[in-house]
């Protein structure tokens, strides 16, 4: 994975050799301080139970719920893939499955004649 400095690192360095001074050190600061926090800090946080699940799907469910339900889609999207993965973990569960009927005996238990006695 691309970690981000090697994103906005490339294109400060840019904006300072083009002359655009303000917008470089912008840029530094920044990626430094806000992008710095929310991959450290944030990102931590809020995939905290999903180390399961891919980042490509990650990356589909936050492009999805944002081109779906717009700026609510950013947490839309993901909410909407965790809630389907876990579907799909319950339902693989055998526990949820439906249990074989018991085989019946050839041979009847031993009281089975008295009970045929007093049925009748």
């Amino acid at each position: 994975m691309v970690a981000a400095p090697s994103i906005w690192g490339p294109a400060a360095v840019y904006l300072l050799f083009t002359g655009h001074i303000g917008a470089g050190v912008g840029l530094i600061v920044w990626g430094g301080v806000v992008v710095s926090v929310i991959d450290n800090l944030l990102k931590p946080i809020l995939m905290k139970g999903s180390s399961e699940t891919p980042s490509i799907f990650i990356l589909f469910s936050i492009l999805g719920g944002l081109t779906y339900f717009g700026m609510i889609g950013f947490i839309l999207g993901p909410l909407i893939l965790s809630f389907l993965l876990s579907l799909l973990r319950i339902y693989q569960k055998p526990s949820w499955r439906r249990p074989r009927p018991p085989e019946k005996s050839k041979n009847p238990p031993l009281g089975g004649w008295v009970l045929r006695l007093i049925v009748r």
